[in-house]
């Protein structure tokens, strides 16, 4: 028996008209209330590891995400993508949804997500329309302006675990300069 089902047995016996399915959502959506006042940090591993209790909960998930990248520093947390990836899990749209948010709190220009790794949206069946969408917030929230790295290069890294995308990454890198390609044509 998990040390967890002991404590949603105990929970749900103190609390049978309780929304929340498990005592994990309940001591997560507790805590993320009371780290308005006080600074909390979780596991580094929280979203991983317990995923799985959030099915019906996600929202609690991605908010634990939001929190940890927030006390933990986007730069500083998550450095494989895997506690990403695990939020992700249970809805698709997380990625999308964090970088909005990512980019909405940066200043002009200031806009960069090169320590997220977002290797695992290659994964995904929809990944082209992901990369897609997420490309567009980049460059909203950080035009090109210069000959330095741009931060949309990190959807596209070449270190060991994304050589196996590679044939993905040019395929969809072809299609994007022939549709935009094709925008311009159609505007001139």
């Amino acid at each position: 028996m998990h040390e967890y089902d002991k404590y949603t047995r105990a929970f749900l016996t103190a609390h049978p008209t309780s929304d929340h399915p498990n005592f994990v959502t309940y001591a997560a959506e507790l805590l993320l209330r009371k780290s308005k006042d006080v600074r909390i940090f979780l596991d580094r591993h929280v979203c991983e590891r317990c995923w799985h209790f959030f099915t019906s909960k996600p929202s609690i998930l991605k908010a634990v995400y939001v929190h940890q990248s927030r006390m933990y520093g986007v730069g500083h947390y998550d450095f494989k993508g895997i506690e990403l990836r695990s939020t992700c899990s249970l809805g698709k749209r997380f990625s999308f949804e964090y970088l909005t948010t990512l980019a909405a709190e940066s200043k002009p220009l200031r806009f960069s997500f090169d320590k997220i790794n977002l290797l695992f949206l290659w994964e995904l069946p929809e990944s082209e329309a992901l990369v897609d969408e997420v490309l567009e917030i980049v460059i909203k929230a950080s035009p090109p302006w210069s000959n330095s790295e741009h931060t949309a290069n990190s959807l596209f890294k070449q270190d060991s675990d994304g050589v196996k995308y590679k044939g993905a990454m040019i395929s969809f890198i072809g299609r994007y300069i022939e549709k935009w390609s094709n925008c311009i044509a159609q505007d001139a």
